[in-house]
C-alpha cells in the first residue's frame, strides 16, 4: 500500500526526461527516490537531515546500481544548496508537517524551473481551529500538521499555482485499519481512524506548477 501511494505521487510528475533533475525533499530512507530513478531514469537528489538515513539511502542506490544518478545529501530542505531554476520536479512525501510552509515553498520556488512542478501527499485539516485528534497526531510524531488553506496561501505567495488537489482520505483509511492488526501497530492507529471517520483529518494530494514569467 505504501508503494501504491508513492506510485500515485510519481504519476503526477508529468513528462520527465533523462536529462531532468528531480528532488525528494525530506527523503527519509530513500524509497521514493529509488522508485523515481527506476521509473524516469533521470537525475535524482534526496535531501535529509538524518545522516544515518542518508547513509542507508546511499547504500540502497548502490544496491540498485543507481548511485551514478541518485545522490542523497545531508541537507536541510529549507536551504537545499541546489542551483536556482535547476529542478524540473520537487516533492515532499509526508514531510511538509515538519517545517514552515512559507519557508519551504520559497526554497522550492527558487530551485524550480519555470513550469516545473511541486507535488506532495500530506495530512491536513480544514477546520478554522486545529481539531483535538489532529493535535494528538502532532504530539505523537512531534510535528505540526498544517491547515489545507495554508498550503494554498504559501504556494501562491511563492509563485506556485495549484493545478490538482485530490482528497485521498477514503483510500488511506484501510491502511490504518490493517496496520492496527499488524506488528507495526504503535498506538496511533486508533487516533487516525477516529480522525478520518470524523472528517477532522484529511489526506491530500496537491500538485502545483511554478508560474511562467510573461514578457511585457
Amino acid at each position: 500500500m505504501e508503494n501504491k501511494q508513492a506510485e500515485l505521487l510519481l504519476n503526477q510528475f508529468g513528462d520527465i526526461k533523462p536529462e531532468d533533475r528531480i528532488v525528494d525533499a525530506g527523503c527519509g530512507r530513500g524509497g521514493t527516490s529509488i522508485m523515481a530513478a527506476l521509473k524516469f531514469r533521470c537525475w535524482v537528489d534526496g535531501l535529509n537531515i538524518s545522516d544515518r538515513q542518508v547513509e542507508h539511502a546511499t547504500a540502497q542506490a548502490k544496491k540498485f546500481n543507481l548511485n551514478s544518478r541518485v545522490k542523497f545529501h545531508f541537507r536541510n530542505m529549507l536551504d537545499n544548496g541546489l542551483e536556482p531554476e535547476s529542478v524540473s520536479v520537487i516533492w515532499n512525501n509526508e514531510s511538509t508537517m515538519y517545517v514552515n510552509l512559507f519557508d519551504l515553498f520559497k526554497e522550492h520556488g527558487r530551485v524550480l524551473k519555470e513550469g516545473g512542478r511541486f507535488v506532495t501527499i500530506t495530512g491536513t485539516f480544514t477546520a478554522d481551529q486545529k481539531p483535538s485528534l489532529v493535535r494528538d497526531i502532532d504530539q505523537f510524531y512531534g510535528c505540526n500538521i498544517h491547515q489545507l488553506q495554508t498550503y494554498f496561501q504559501a504556494l501562491l505567495a511563492n509563485g506556485l499555482v495549484p493545478i490538482k488537489v485530490l482528497d485521498l482520505s477514503e483510500t488511506a483509511l484501510p491502511y490504518w485499519e490493517l496496520r492496527r492488526q499488524s506488528t507495526l501497530a504503535n498506538g496511533v492507529e486508533e487516533i487516525y481512524q477516529k480522525a478520518f471517520h470524523s472528517g477532522d483529518f484529511r489526506y491530500m494530494l496537491i500538485v502545483a506548477e511554478k508560474m511562467k514569467m510573461t514578457k511585457s
